[in-house]
């Protein structure tokens, strides 16, 4: 993990600046009706496939650039598939839960209009997104494994869960930061007037997500070659 926080250190601003943009970019999308949660699901996953080869860049000494977000046409079409299946069966998975959890209704939030239509309660949200992390697990390094590897279809799929699996702790360690991070997230609130849990939201977010994906870079590369 040293690895990966070395690889942000370097470029800290710009990898800050593409997070950011990446964040914008995918939170916009819950504003359209219908799609808008299956888009961002998707991606974001795809977003994150296309960051992969950012960091393998940066490993050798270049600086990163915002273009490399958008580098889908760089990715095989098997893969793409393979990427979009791991992004939506855990979040099929997580409405699942929702509708037993709660009112089959709550699901309906998320496949109409967030301007219209009430959410869940922000405890149920909350839960709603921990068991997300939760079923993703298995499905960690799909990332690496198309974009780095270049596997594809079924192949991305097997071996990512046959490395998740064998290198179990990783996926462990990324659910529990991820369930702190919502935790935290959770409690800002209480220590902070609005805009201060803006202005704290505007610098760990980004800050969580770009970690987060070095440290899946670096750890998904030594799982799937060993």
């Amino acid at each position: 993990m040293r690895q990966g926080v070395e690889l942000i250190a370097v470029w800290p601003f710009r990898w800050y600046a593409i997070a950011l943009l990446l964040l914008l970019l995918v939170e916009s999308l819950v504003l359209l009706p219908v799609a808008g949660f299956t888009l961002k699901v998707i991606l974001t996953a795809l977003f994150a496939a296309t960051l992969m080869p950012v960091f393998a860049d940066a490993e050798q000494g270049e600086p990163p650039r915002i273009s490399r977000l958008f580098g889908f046409y760089r990715l095989p079409p098997s893969g793409l598939l393979a990427i979009v299946i791991a992004a939506l069966l855990p979040f099929a998975l997580g409405l699942g839960w929702l509708a037993w959890r709660a009112e089959p209704e709550s699901v309906s939030f998320f496949f109409s209009s967030v301007l219209r239509m009430e959410p869940p309660s922000a405890a149920l949200f909350q839960q709603f997104k921990i068991s997300l992390y939760l079923f993703s697990m298995p499905f960690v390094f799909v990332p690496v494994a198309v974009a780095v590897k270049g596997l594809g279809g079924w192949a991305a799929l097997r071996e990512s869960v046959r490395a998740a699996v064998r290198h179990w702790r990783v996926p462990a360690l990324f659910f529990l930061f991820s369930f702190a991070y919502e935790l935290l997230m959770a409690r800002l609130p209480e220590f902070f007037p609005l805009v201060g849990v803006i202005v704290v939201a505007l610098v760990l977010v980004p800050l969580f997500v770009v970690v987060m994906l070095s440290f899946t870079y670096v750890l998904g590369v030594r799982a799937l070659t060993r």
